[in-house]
């Protein structure tokens, strides 16, 4: 006998103030049986740094590659895990039911392939879109799998007409229409220059040439819905994964930051910090959190193992109070009333600042000076270094 596992209609409350309905599939009633793979990655923190940072190539061959055409694009997929890869004849048949009111007709169905809800749909999902991405040229790198590039090709043609994968079949096309540039030097050349990009889930984030850049967002809307897509300009921040992205001039050069300067006053608003006491420094006594050994109660307990929580997604793009969280979540399993203090100063210090943010200007090339100040011999609560 099958098992046949429940839908139930889900309202998902939108900024704007309507709600959007999705069905879904009640996940925790599926049958073991059902499962696959379920952890489905993301891309990495490091990885959306990097894109944001690379430098870009300033000739190659000898055509230009001009500062105003190197961009960052994001884009959002609609609906992505219903264009996740369906079951096949070897799969065992999944079967859902909805009844969308008391007393209606129970209606039976057989999924085809993943519906939200799913417990395996994020990971095939991955798994599609990874498999188009290579389809289209793209190479997945090796350290994070959710990050893709295609390097620049080059089409010869003296009618300007080639065959291109357009998103759904190779087929012969304008090549100016679909991201390739004519040479000055040779007419008879076309590049299409490179472009990388990194995935979160429904949500696409790309570095690469102006063309190469729109003739992708067409390759994806072929293939799947792109809900919208835009670039990051001087006018246009975009916010990828609750981090904004902005692009700025300063001393006539570009400049891309990332901020999460909204969120971080949502999280002061919340917690009642929007009027602390203004407070220079994260942590200038590291001795705080030791300076009151009480033990605090469970409800506090609860409410401060979810602020230091919060301020572990803010280290994104705050590095500066990352010894200072990473001290806080010592105290996780057993916070005091000195770890609450130390705590609240530390919201108090963002409440201060909640505007700073990451700043990287475009350069050329992509060669690296990096250097480390780390105090190796590590940190006690009381050791004398910070």
């Amino acid at each position: 006998e099958e098992k046949v596992v429940s839908l139930r209609m889900n309202p998902e409350p939108k900024k704007t103030g309507r709600n959007k309905m999705r069905l879904i599939v009640k996940g925790f009633m599926e049958p073991p049986e059902w499962d696959g793979k379920t952890d489905s990655p993301t891309a990495m923190s490091s990885t959306v740094r990097q894109l944001i940072a690379m430098g870009r190539a300033e000739v190659i061959d000898g055509d230009l590659y001009m500062e105003i055409d190197d961009v960052i694009s994001i884009g959002d997929i609609s609906t992505a895990f219903l264009f996740g890869n369906e079951y096949g004849p070897d799969d065992i048949p999944r079967y859902v039911k909805y009844k969308p009111y008391p007393g209606a007709h129970t209606r039976l169905f057989q999924l085809k392939g993943c519906l939200y809800g799913q417990r395996t749909a994020p990971y095939i999902w991955w798994e599609t879109l990874s498999e188009w991405m290579t389809d289209m040229g793209f190479t997945q790198s090796k350290n994070d799998p959710c990050m893709y590039h295609r390097p620049t090709d080059s089409i010869k043609s003296d009618t300007g007409r080639g065959m291109v994968n357009t998103g759904l079949q190779v087929e012969e096309v304008d090549l100016q229409e679909y991201g390739y540039v004519r040479s000055v030097t040779d007419p008879t050349l076309y590049k299409r220059y490179a472009l990388t990009a990194a995935s979160h889930v429904d949500d696409i984030l790309t570095r690469g040439h102006r063309k190469s850049t729109a003739a992708f967002w067409a390759a994806v809307a072929e293939r799947f819905a792109v809900k919208h897509w835009d670039i990051v300009d001087y006018d246009n921040p975009i916010v990828f994964c609750a981090k904004r992205i902005s692009k700025i001039r300063k001393d006539n050069e570009v400049w891309y930051t990332m901020d999460q300067t909204e969120d971080i006053r949502v999280f002061l608003d919340e917690n009642g910090m929007a009027g602390a006491r203004a407070q220079h420094a994260p942590m200038p006594d590291k001795h705080e959190i030791s300076s009151d050994p009480e033990l605090v109660t469970e409800q506090e307990h609860k409410m401060y193992r979810s602020q230091v929580g919060s301020l572990m997604y803010f280290t994104e793009t705050r590095q500066g109070i990352s010894y200072e969280v990473s001290r806080l979540s010592q105290g996780l399993a057993a916070p005091t009333k000195g770890h609450m203090k130390a705590l609240r100063r530390v919201m108090a210090y963002l409440n201060t600042v909640p505007d700073m943010r990451l700043h990287v200007p475009r350069v050329v090339g992509d060669k690296w000076h990096i250097y480390s100040d780390s105090d190796h011999a590590g940190d006690t609560t009381v050791g004398t270094n910070r």
